[in-house]
């Protein structure tokens, strides 16, 4: 009984969506988050080394390098998240890169239980029947989760900003956002959610891991590695 009332529901709300298509605000959407945060990372970067340069010229005695960096409080996050929340030598970053491909695979699951639907629909958000949208909501925010802590840990913020596995969450997660604003849903991007099964070794690696890679430099001494789940 409810599945056809939902079904009633749902074919009235598609009837007046299919003559309005909106797909290209999606990908307008993404495209301007990835070249547009790109643009603001590498801005950001230039005026945040320049004004060091000129606060240490200025300045040369408030700022020892070795000791800022110690204290600073952004340093000791990323060192924390690197080596515990995403490290897979960590019980919290081998649990976490779990759940991040088993979400992964869910998500893809989603996808291909709906590719029989029109590409774009209109959605009610407040609509219970439509419990696969409130299933992508919460797989996206942990994806935006996880996307801030790899953020975070990235080395180089500009290099990481297009990395596939960034790519990938633009694609997706945005989406997701817009649809609830809009009140539609588009499927077209949601696919390159499987990209991410290429990480699948890595995932599997962890389960064979000793703790530690160790290599030797050139020096003869030992230097230890972390794997972490960055990508």
């Amino acid at each position: 009984m409810a599945d056809g009332v939902c079904a009633v529901s749902n074919s009235t709300l598609q009837a007046g969506c299919r003559e309005d298509e909106r797909w290209y605000l999606f990908v307008v959407t993404s495209v301007i988050i990835t070249f547009g945060g790109g643009l603001i990372i590498f801005l950001l970067q230039i005026i945040y080394d320049k004004w060091m340069k000129l606060s240490r010229r200025m300045f040369p005695n408030f700022y020892d390098r070795d000791k800022l960096e110690e204290g600073e409080l952004h340093n000791k996050l990323r060192h924390y998240i690197v080596n515990e929340v995403i490290s897979l030598q960590t019980n919290k970053g081998m649990v976490l890169a779990i759940l991040y491909f088993l979400f992964n695979v869910i998500s893809v699951t989603l996808y291909i239980n709906q590719s029989d639907q029109p590409l774009e629909q209109c959605i009610d958000v407040l609509d219970t029947c439509n419990w696969t949208l409130y299933a992508d909501i919460g797989l996206n925010v942990f994806f935006l989760f996880h996307f801030v802590l790899r953020l975070i840990a990235a080395p180089n913020r500009l290099k990481f900003w297009f990395q596939m596995g960034s790519i990938v969450d633009f694609c997706t997660i945005p989406p997701c956002a817009l649809a609830l604003i809009i009140e539609r849903n588009w499927l077209g991007m949601r696919f390159m959610r499987a990209l991410r099964f290429m990480q699948m070794g890595e995932i599997l690696m962890t389960f064979n891991s000793t703790g530690t890679v160790v290599s030797l430099g050139s020096g003869g001494g030992g230097s230890v590695r972390r794997r972490t789940w960055s990508k």
